[in-house]
This record gives structure tokens, sequence and C-alpha cells, in this order.
């Protein structure tokens, strides 16, 4: 028995000293009896992972939001993408004037899901400093 334990701390003592001895062994010490191959294999894995994640990131489409307070013939209202978006109270802001302008013929539509009819409405667009006509569904 005396035998067996100098041996225990002398390979205790080289794979703390001489870590590639332990690879080469094949036994990590004091990690729960699994052979070092094994721990450096679950290492890798997640540096491989997380190497992947940084790569995968401006691939991700970016996130905005669904809802924007729009002036709507000279009335700020939100307009959401989807029918299933939060529509926002909209605070008070001062809406140019609508001028006055023939409503467009409107093609016959079904509403999207969600909606339940389709009207052509004055939407003012900022970048363009003027009221477009465009199919607003409610």
């Amino acid at each position: 028995m005396t035998g067996t334990r100098p041996q225990v701390n002398i390979t205790m003592a080289v794979s703390i000293t001489i870590p590639m001895i332990d690879v080469a062994i094949g036994m990590a010490g004091d990690f729960g009896g699994l052979p070092f191959c094994f721990m450096r294999d679950i290492a890798m894995r997640k540096i491989f992972a997380l190497f992947c994640l940084m790569l995968a990131l401006p691939l991700i489409p970016q996130a905005h939001a669904g809802c924007q307070c729009e002036c709507v013939n000279g009335q700020v209202v939100p307009l959401c993408d989807s029918s299933l978006d939060i529509r926002p109270i909209c605070p008070p802001q001062v809406c140019p004037i609508v001028a006055p302008s023939v409503q467009p013929i409107q093609a016959p539509m079904v509403p999207p899901i969600g909606t339940q009819n389709c009207s052509q409405q004055q939407v003012y667009n900022q970048s363009t400093n003027q009221y477009e006509w465009k199919t607003v569904c409610y």
C-alpha cells in the first residue's frame, strides 16, 4: 500500500508541473477521473460554438418597432406592420395641414388577416415633407 501512494503523488506532481505529459498519458489528474483528451474536446467545442456565434451575429436581422406614430389625414395615429402588434400611445405632435387632393381609385382587395377594412389615407412622408396616398388597413 505504501508503494502506490508515492506513485499517485508523483502522477499529481507530473500533471501539475508538466501538463503535456498528461496528454500523452491520458489522465487529467483531479478532473473527476475524466481523461484529459475529453476535457480538451469539451473546451474546444465551447470555443468553436462561441466562434460560430460571433460569425452568425451579423446575419441576424435587426429588430425594429412594428408600430410607428405617423400623421394620417392631419392626425397622429399609430401605424403597425402587423395586426398582432401592440399599438402605442402616440405623443401629441402638430401635423402639417393636409393639402386638398383627389383620392386615387383603389383596386378591390381582401383585407389582411386581423383587419376588417382598408382605405386610402394621406400619410405624411417626413423625407419628402409631403402627404402621400397609402392603403391603410384597420
